[in-house]
């Protein structure tokens, strides 16, 4: 019987741990790369140039500690949840209701998922026809400073090109509109 032992000795002592890879080189040290999940959230660790394996296991742990302590998934916006309208030139209906394709979720610091927000922004120049998963927005999530992901929202059915008096209706009531705009 053949029986092989583990390196990565971070499988046995951390909870949630799952993986990944251990080596050793001079000119590197000990390192560990380190996997661990709770829940619905996992880490990825990198320890390298660490004098021991010892060493190497005592800062993964460090590290995967702080990551679980710090932070939290969050699902900021759940699968079919309603996002919004949007227009499409010329298409018949002539907005349509865009819903999230999937859960979006983020990894943030612990307490801050209520500064969390997103915004549609229609992408400009759509026109009919439109078929069903082309991109018209996309869905900006920010935290009210900078920018954390931009995710393309597609169109959940086909919407087809207007008729002609539908569309010379709209054009009249633009020009009508745009008489009255102030410049």
């Amino acid at each position: 019987m053949t029986e092989l032992r583990n390196t990565n000795e971070l499988i046995r002592d951390y909870r949630g741990a799952d993986g990944l890879k251990t080596g050793s080189t001079v000119e590197a040290g000990w390192c560990l790369v380190g996997t661990a999940r709770r829940g619905r959230m996992r880490l990825i660790s990198v320890v390298m140039k660490t004098a021991s394996n010892s060493d190497r296991l005592r800062e993964t742990k460090r590290l995967l500690d702080y990551g679980f302590r710090n932070f939290e998934r969050k699902v900021l916006i759940k699968k079919g949840e309603a996002l919004g309208s949007v227009a499409v030139r010329d298409a018949w209906p002539a907005r349509i209701k865009l819903t999230a394709t999937r859960d979006l979720a983020f990894v943030v610091p612990r307490g801050r998922s209520r500064f969390i927000g997103s915004r549609l922004l229609p992408r400009p120049g759509a026109r009919a026809p439109i078929a069903k998963g082309d991109p018209l927005a996309d869905l900006e999530i920010t935290d009210g400073r900078r920018i954390l992901a931009r995710e393309p929202i597609m169109a959940p059915q086909a919407l087809g090109r207007a008729n002609f008096l539908v569309r010379a209706w709209r054009a009249m009531l633009e020009w009508v509109a745009g008489l009255f705009r102030s410049e």
